[in-house]
């Protein structure tokens, strides 16, 4: 999955000033590391437990038993962002729980 900038862009955004011989890839992929970490933590806002309910005919999240797929409601106005700071959003930056109603425990 990409990232959000990579090296390539940003030699490209430079026009090419900040090559091999100025910065190593190394080098500019820890300052990388650490602005996306920075982003994250400076713009991201964590929304936490949103019961899984009917949102429209299309994102009804029927829970059957056979559904394994769930609508998140607020996804437009609170979008979905990268937790881990890896500068990918993929399934690692989300935490879904089942509830047990029984004893009020989530697994």
């Amino acid at each position: 999955m990409a990232r959000y900038i990579d090296i390539e862009d940003v030699r490209r955004i430079t026009a090419y000033d900040l090559d091999e011989d100025t910065i190593s890839d190394e080098r500019l992929t820890h300052i990388l590391d650490f602005a996306i970490s920075e982003l994250n933590q400076t713009l991201g806002l964590k929304v936490i437990e949103e019961k899984v309910s009917y949102i429209d005919r299309y994102r009804q999240n029927k829970i059957d038993g056979s559904n394994k797929t769930f609508y998140v409601k607020y996804s437009f106005d609170w979008y979905l962002g990268d937790l881990d700071c890896d500068g990918n959003l993929d399934t690692n930056d989300i935490e879904v729980y089942i509830y047990d109603p029984n004893d009020n425990t989530r697994t």
